[in-house]
């Protein structure tokens, strides 16, 4: 064996040494990275809206609390106020609460009505009401405006499904006639 075969030999010994110690460590990251991320269970999203996430942060919406009501006050008289919570998770204190959301829809504003804050098992750390205060309008390029815009789209699907329901109705009494 020469002398140039040796040294492919050690070279090669230390590329394969060097690719097992590169592929334990990114196996180590690997389950790091997961342990990590799947250290808050997931909402069940039969029930739970994914809205958005990025690193410290993640928004769901839930479906089952949507409830819709009229204003009552002066100036806003009969406007569509639309009321859902709000679930967020925040990475790094590992907590997560909820928050019930009001929307005026006509005027595009809101209030948040109470806010209840969760450790890690999920145990009531503290709550607050808000009785008082006024709605705020919306910031542009917000969480509050993306679920404005939310339910904005569905009124506006079931403002059309009415509306062919409507033509399709008039359509069948038309050929009864």
């Amino acid at each position: 064996m020469t002398l140039k075969d040796k040294n492919a030999m050690i070279t090669d010994r230390w590329e394969l040494l060097f690719m097992k110690k590169f592929i334990l460590f990114l196996l180590t990251l690997q389950l790091l990275i997961s342990a990590t991320c799947l250290a808050f269970e997931q909402p069940n999203p039969d029930r739970w809206l994914w809205l958005n996430s990025n690193d410290t942060n993640g928004f769901w919406l839930d479906r089952e609390s949507i409830n819709s009501k009229l204003d009552t006050r002066y100036q806003h008289k009969d406007h569509l106020l639309l009321e859902c919570w709000i679930l967020s998770y925040n990475v790094k204190d590992d907590q997560s609460s909820k928050l019930l959301l009001s929307l005026d829809m006509e005027c595009a504003e809101f209030k948040i009505l109470h806010v209840s804050v969760y450790d890690k098992n999920n145990k009531l750390i503290g709550q607050h009401t808000y009785s008082y205060g006024d709605y705020e309008p919306i910031v542009p390029e917000t969480l509050i405006e993306s679920i404005f815009d939310v339910f904005k789209n569905l009124l506006k699907e079931q403002a059309n499904d009415y509306q062919n329901s409507e033509k399709e109705l008039e359509e069948i009494e038309s050929n009864i006639a």
